[in-house]
């Protein structure tokens, strides 16, 4: 190795440096660079060299043998800040000893070149040495060169480029360190200092008699927990830090008040949020003002908590504001009081060693790197060497300029390697880790060779690294420990154990074991001895820590473990360590606050945690006996100590947070246990409250407070569910003592400073309030709370924790007025129920809700779920400044109060919605979906979990909002009309946008997604349900979002049929049940339709085909549930949205057919009139059966006629299987149910229409055929369902007071009939056609003319169809003077009649012009319709077809028409028609009439 070249490199340095004019600054920080590699390289020889050499130039330059000013000029480049950075922090603390000596001779030789350079080159070395000077003082020593140059560093004296300040912070510096002869140079220095500070002749004096040198040194440091970077906020606010300074700076206020707010001050304080707010109103001045007050000798007496306070408020903004240290460090005044304050009171550890680390914090800033959290950060060498009174991170661990070590030519030379080679070859020599540690625990352990054993270095790191070997090791340990040492031993290695598995998720190592046997004689024996308490403490604390690391496992082993422990035995020792008795007070204090707060801890974490068995559960209601006991009464010794109190009272909240509690105590039943709880609890409330008259101005107790509040609701919800409703004990608790209000003594809670405790005081409330509610104990007045709690929901500077709570109260005392009202049945609860809504409205109750809702000042970002509860509003009385501060009004708080608006419209609808109305009230509410920061939020709880609670409520608060816009809709047409006006009811889309996402699989955000749109179905179900004008909710609200959310919906749809609840199903149902069938009727659904039957890629199925696939399940389970009376409801929409996607869907359709929906739906029928055969041959069974048979039947017909609708194949299926024959066997009961036959009816006519097949298989049926029975072996029968019907028709013509609904369908199926050769054949035999002639003219006359008029149109429509074919003609020609009766009609009806008597005349002048011609009469009214002014085009045109046909190749009816003048006649029309033209009246219709006419003429006269 040539290390020569480092010599050169140096000599080059120190030659070329100089000429800074020839040379840039990048080339010489490459030569200072590369310069510190050599310094820092890993191998010693060449750190050595590099040392040597730079000591050598040194010397070289600063020779006395040759002084030369241009010669030193070659030690200029070793004041860069970097080199001599570098020698201070590993140089001078080297392992390597010409290392050392040279860092050392380095600073020695240019502490004291100030005679042998230029002043310029001083200037620089000075201004070089004084940023390291805080890491070189540390060597400040009488007995070393360089620690003599150190300590004539810090002589004000020394020289004029060292400042005052420089040599004091160097002074205070040399404090720290551990030479004791130098530390007293530096208190001769600093005494010095304080004896000429400016009046320190009125400061209490300092006499140098005294020993300050070790007075620091020996300082135990004080732990300073560091907040910077915690992600909660400041609990208090700008205001409160206001109002406690003011009352500090208050000259009227008494000192031992500002004793008090300066304590509070302190507190406050501690949390870095606040310091913007003291600072900005000149705290730094007025803490350091105090601080000097504290140490002048005005009064009698030094003041030393004032000034322990006020170094302790300086301590707290120092540790977190770099710029405030930087400027006391400045000033010498401050670092010199600061030192007084330390050296006044040595008696009192914590002002002396606040003092010392603000002094710390001050001297130490300027080597402490910047950054966000403004925290002190030191060198490690500062760390090493300093004593210090704070603990601080290190930094400068490892050079930066280090280079990487050179790989070695045999990697296994090296120590590393071959302990690995050790340690794998024994562990795979022994097959695995546990045996190689049982073995060495042995002295069994062997390798196989000498070479390969293990070291006792290589046991000590196998034995520590194995946690379970370790954990068990120190179990054993403990278990056979003959000394309280070592327990203590083994228990700091548990503890290091237990947190290394914590750290790396090994929950299995100390979740199988069993702590009660290794500890069994500490926990089941009492202690005596002292030593033996502490001891029991510390295994305490160890166990509270493990419950505190966050492993479940482990934590419900251990607390189940100690939970049977404790309940075994009857005279538990922890039980009794609770008690006061259990110490002594003049040996015992020191351990008995740290052992009973660990046992409440143990205790507390018992109360959340889940126990297993479910035998010892109910013990629970000893541990609270025992807790009890501590405060039972207001004299016990525990009573006013608030540590202990709080430790206590939040130890009960905890047991008592599962309900079951109370049970389990020997010597007490459930209710009394609850009854001395609340006693106890509320001696602690009037004790720290009401006795106090809620004093706000306090920050005492506000723990205790809280804690009892919450567990006192607990309390009352237990005893709830223990007694009952009406049982006495609510009396006091509500009704008060002798003139109180009702609930006057939770009510103050109400309004005290703390959010927690407001919360909890209306939670309260709201418990006792759901107890009574079968009481009229608080139901007889209650507008005064109502109006209190509405205040409290209005209050924009209210916690939303607390409005929410205030929202649940009124909405349980509405519920309990409303439920008052129904009970008595007396006009005072409706009055009750009126006056809560006046005082609402004259609170302007509804407004704000609304107004709070519209806002979005609860959708910012960056918020999470604590820092939207955990808010503080001002505090009560006069405010400092005129500030508003509202609140972040929380979706978890608005969706109760939209829930009780809700609540409003069902109690009070005709007044809730008129204010609703007066508000604005749909704007606000559709308005909210609006929002940007809605989706935002639904978004979120697709991609995180982080925000799930906030996006929970967000997606809770928009159904619930659903909700109550269905509500409005439903009650109310004013607000109905406002929704759909609003933007064409854009707020839908909105909707849909905002819910569009798959759910997501979090279980509780999907089921606040499946509610959105449940609530999303029932509203646009209500939406179309109750608008008169169908087409416009269709066209506005229903099919624009549905085609545009079709993938949506449908997925949705499917997903909400798959739920097990009836409620998730219904809304589903009932939705596509109407959409459906209205958009059967609506020509302007066809996009619907298609989009039923659209496949979107080959894997998927279309929607009609799938929700028939999802239904037919539900279907298929309700089948045999008719008299179900609990599934009614949903077995009706069912079978509705059957119907209208069967009616509808063409996949639907299919998917059925290939179901054997066919076969499923006639066996069903078959059976209930197998059934019904059954009842009405034996007579079994009364009315009731029979009418739940007939209407199941119904239903089921129903479903057939919409099955069978449109489709052929359908059809065909049905004939194939029996429909026929199953419909003429049911015949006999339509006859005594009307509606069973209107439906039979139906769904007859729906199968015969257009198919000749259906009306084939209507004449072969007979009563005898049975379900499946082969139709093509039959034969038509004399007696088929088919004659049956015509004959039905027939009769009921023929009645006085005729079922006009009836005969209207009957017609429909004989016109279906006229249509068929087979069903025309039974109108033929049974003379129906004569019907319309022989019908009683009397009867006739005796009907009304509107019945008769509907009748006549029956009769033409039935003869239109008969005019299609030939047979049917002629029928109608048999007919005695059918064509009298045709024409007779002709002038009275309108044009649709008209035009079916025309076609009728034209069919039968097609297919029987002969028989036609005999006749004049048909010719002639042809021509009369022509010449009749008032007939329309399509009429005439219709006559003239007539004439046509009658003339058109044939000699006979020309003769005809010739002979009855018509060809005159027909003339003198197409005069008309040129008339018309030259009127320019209807030019079109005219030349169309004329032309056909002029072509009838030229045909006659052919």
């Amino acid at each position: 190795m040539n290390l020569e070249i480092i010599s050169g490199y140096v000599k080059l340095c120190s030659s070329s440096y100089p000429l800074v004019e020839s040379m840039e600054e990048a080339v010489r920080e490459y030569m200072i660079n590369t310069l510190l590699k050599y310094m820092a390289h890993p191998l010693a020889s060449i750190r050595k060299e590099a040392y040597v050499s730079l000591v050598s130039v040194l010397k070289s330059c600063l020779s006395f043998e040759s002084p030369a000013q241009h010669k030193a000029e070659g030690i200029r480049f070793l004041s860069h800040h970097s080199l001599l950075w570098e020698v201070a922090c590993f140089g001078l603390s080297s392992e390597v000893a010409e290392v050392m000596s040279g860092s050392q001779d380095i600073f020695n030789y240019l502490i004291q070149s100030r005679m042998l350079v230029s002043k310029s080159l001083w200037k620089n070395i000075c201004m070089a040495l004084l940023p390291i000077l805080p890491v070189i003082q540390s060597y400040a020593s009488v007995d070393t060169t360089l620690g003599k140059c150190l300590l004539a560093l810090t002589d004000t004296h020394f020289d004029p480029a060292i400042s005052r300040v420089h040599c004091v912070k160097g002074a205070m510096r040399v404090l720290f360190t551990s030479n004791r002869e130098a530390r007293i140079q530096a208190v001769k220095v600093l005494m010095t200092e304080l004896n000429s500070f400016y009046l320190s002749h009125l400061l209490y004096p300092l006499t140098e008699t005294r020993s300050y040198e070790n007075h620091i040194t020996n300082m135990e440091p004080l732990v300073r927990e560091h907040m910077a970077e915690s992600n909660q906020r400041a609990v208090l606010s700008e205001d409160s830090v206001t109002r406690v300074l003011r009352v500090y700076l208050a000259e009227e206020v008494e000192p031992a008040v500002r004793q008090t707010s300066l304590s509070q001050l302190a507190v406050i304080l501690q949390n870095p949020h606040t310091h913007k707010y003291y600072l900005e109103r000149d705290g730094l001045r007025i803490t350091l003002d105090t601080l000097a007050s504290s140490i002048a000798p005005e009064k009698v007496g030094l003041k030393e908590e004032e000034a322990q306070l006020a170094i302790s408020i300086l301590a707290s903004l120092l540790q977190y504001n770099s710029n405030l240290r930087l400027t006391l460090a400045a000033e010498v005044n401050h670092l010199l009081t600061l030192v007084r304050c330390c050296w006044l009171y040595p008696n009192s550890t914590r002002v002396s060693v606040e003092a010392a680390q603000c002094l710390t914090y001050i001297i130490f800033d300027e080597i402490s790197p910047k950054s966000a959290s403004s925290t002190l950060s030191l060198p490690r060498t500062c760390c090493i060497r300093y004593k210090l009174p704070l603990r601080t991170t290190s930094y400068c661990d490892i050079s930066s300029h280090r280079l990487d070590t050179p790989p070695a030519v045999d990697p296994l030379t090296h120590v590393l390697p071959q302990q690995m080679i050790r340690i794998f070859w024994n562990v795979s020599w022994h097959g695995k880790v546990e045996y190689l540690l049982d073995s060495i625990d042995k002295g069994s352990a062997h390798s196989g060779s000498d070479r390969l054993t293990l070291s006792p270095a290589d046991v000590r790191s196998l034995k520590d690294s194995n946690t379970l070997y370790s954990v068990f090791r120190s179990l054993e340990k403990i278990t056979n420990a003959t000394s309280h040492g070592i327990v203590s031993e083994e228990l700091g290695n548990l503890s290091a154990y237990s947190l290394v598995c914590a750290m790396d998720s090994d929950y299995r190592t100390v979740s199988t074991i069993s702590w009660t046997t290794y500890f069994h004689r500490f926990l089941s024996v009492e202690p005596v001895a002292p030593t033996d308490k502490e001891l029991l403490t510390r295994i305490l604390s160890y166990f509270v820590a493990l419950v505190n690391l966050d492993m479940p496992a482990a934590t419900n082993n251990l607390l189940n473990q100690l939970y049977a422990g404790i309940n075994s035995d009857k005279d538990s020792v922890l039980l009794f360590l609770l008690q006061d008795s259990a110490y002594s007070e003049t040996t015992d204090t020191p351990f008995k606050r740290s052992m009973q707060n660990s046992l409440l801890g143990l205790l507390g974490a018992v109360g959340i945690n889940n126990i297993k068995s479910v035998v010892d559960r109910p013990r629970r209601g000893a541990l609270i006996r025992s807790v009890l006991k501590r405060l039972t009464m207001a004299d016990a010794s525990n009573f006013y100590n608030l540590a202990s109190l709080e430790s206590s009272v939040f130890t009960l909240l905890r047991l008592t947070s599962r309900k079951g509690w109370s049970i389990g105590c020997a010597d007490l039943d459930s209710r009394s246990l609850c009854a001395q709880l609340i006693k106890a609890l509320f001696e602690v409330l009037s004790a720290f409250h009401l006795g106090r008259q809620g004093n706000s101005l306090s920050y005492m107790g506000k723990g205790v407070l809280r804690n009892a509040t919450l567990c006192l609701r607990h309390v009352i919800e237990e005893i709830t569910a223990i007694v009952g409703d009406n049982d006495s004990w609510l009396t006091p608790w509500i009704e008060g003592s002798e003139g109180e209000t009702r609930l006057e003594w939770l009510r103050s809670l109400w309004t005290y400073r703390d959010q927690e405790v407001r919360a909890a005081a209306l939670g309260v409330s709201v418990a006792l309030v759901h107890a009574s509610r079968d009481l009229d104990l608080i139901f007889t007045s209650v507008t005064d709370m109502i109006h209190d709690a509405a205040n409290v929901v209005i209050d924009s500077t209210e916690c939303s924790l607390v409005r929410r709570q205030a929202v649940i109260l009124i909405a349980n005392l509405i519920t309990g007025l409303h439920h008052h009202h129904l009970r008595n049945s007396d006009l005072s609860g409706k009055r009750q129920l009126v006056g809560v809504y006046e005082v609402l409205k004259s609170l302007n109750y509804f407004n704000e809700v609304f107004t709070i809702l519209s806002s979005d000042i609860f959708m910012e970002a960056d918020l999470n779920i604590d820092s939207l509860h955990r808010q503080i509003r001002p505090e009560l009385g006069d405010s400092v400044c005129n500030v508003v501060y509202p609140t972040i009004a929380t979706p978890a708080f608005l969706s109760s109060a939209i829930q009780g608006l809700l609540l409003l419209t069902k109690v009070l609808p005709s007044n809730t919605l008129a204010a609703f109305q007066e508000t604005n009230a749909m704007q606000h509410l559709i308005g909210f979906f609006s929002n940007p920061s809605v989706k935002q939020w639904v978004g979120i709880s697709l991609v995180s979990t982080d925000q799930s609670k906030l996006s929970y409520d967000v997606i809770g608060l928009s159904a619930d909002i659903i909700g109550l816009l269905r509500s409005c809709v439903i009650q109310s047409k004013q607000l109905r009309n406002r929704s759909l006006s609003m933007v064409k009811a854009v707020h839908v889309t909105n909707i849909l946008s905002i819910f569009s996402h798959p759910p997501p699989e979090d279980t509780e955000i999907r089921r606040a997604f499946l509610r959105v749109w449940k609530e999303l179905f029932m509203y646009l179900t209500a939406q179309v349900h109750i608008d008169l004008d169908t087409d416009v909710c269709m066209e506005r609200i229903i099919l624009p979002n549905l085609e545009g959310s079709w993938q949506h919906f449908t997925s949705m749809s499917l997903l909400l049929l798959r739920m097990e609840s009836e409620d998730d199903r219904m809304c589903v149902l009932e939705f596509w049940a109407i959409v459906l069938g209205l958009s059967y009727e609506n020509e302007k659904s066809s996009k619907l339709r298609e989009l039923l039957d659209t496949v979107d890629d080959a894997k998927s199925k279309a929607f009609g085909s799938a929700l028939y696939s999802r239904l037919l399940p539900l279907y298929d389970a309700m089948l045999l549930r008719y008299a179900d009376k609990d599934c009614v409801q949903e077995r009706l929409a069912l079978i509705n949205c059957m119907k209208s996607l069967l009616a509808v869907s063409k996949t639907a359709k299919s998917s059925a057919l290939e179901d054997g929906l066919v076969e499923s739906l006639l066996s069903h029928i078959d059976s209930f009139i197998a059934k019904l055969n059954i009842l009405s041959t034996n007579k079994l069974g009364g009315l009731s059966e029979g009418n739940t048979y007939l209407a199941e039947l119904v239903v089921s017909i129903e479903l057939v006629t919409n099955f069978i609708l449109g489709s052929a194949d359908v059809k065909q299926a049905m004939s194939e299987v029996g429909l026929a024959n199953l419909m003429h066997r049911l015949w006999f009961y339509c006859e005594s149910d009307v509606q069973l036959m209107m439906t039979c009816i139906s769904a007859l006519i729906t199968y015969t229409e257009q198919s000749s097949t259906a009306c084939r298989y209507m004449v072969c049926t007979s009563v005898i055929s049975c379900l499946g029975m082969s139709t093509d072996k039959q034969q038509t029968q004399s007696n088929s369902l088919a004659d049956v019907l015509v004959r039905l028709t027939h009769t009921q013509l023929h009645k006085m007071h005729i079922n006009l609904d009836m005969l209207t369908k009957l017609f429909e199926l004989m016109a279906n009939f006229a249509l068929s050769s087979d069903t025309l054949s039974a109108i033929c035999k049974n003379s129906f056609a004569n019907g319309f002639a022989t019908c009683n003219a009397q009867q006739s006359l005796k009907r009304k003319p509107k019945v008769q008029a509907a009748l006549t149109k029956l009769w033409i429509q039935f003869y239109l169809n008969l005019s299609y074919s030939l047979e049917g003609q002629k029928l109608i020609l048999a007919v005695k003077d059918w064509v009298v009766l045709l024409i007779s009609q002709l002038d009275a009806a309108n044009d649709s009649i008209k035009h079916m008597i025309l076609i009728i005349l034209y069919n039968l002048s097609v297919g029987c012009r002969s028989k036609v011609l005999t006749n004049d009469t048909v010719p002639l009214a042809a021509v009369n319709v022509l010449e009749n002014s008032t007939s329309s085009l399509m009429t005439m045109l219709y006559a003239v077809e007539i004439l046509q046909a009658l003339v058109y190749d044939s000699m006979k009816g020309k003769a005809v028409v010739k002979g009855l003048s018509i060809p005159e006649r027909l003339e003198g029309i197409i005069s008309e028609c040129k008339q018309r033209q030259m009127r320019c009246d209807a030019v079109q219709d005219s030349e169309c009439l004329m032309n056909s006419v002029q072509q009838i003429l030229i045909t006659i006269r052919e």
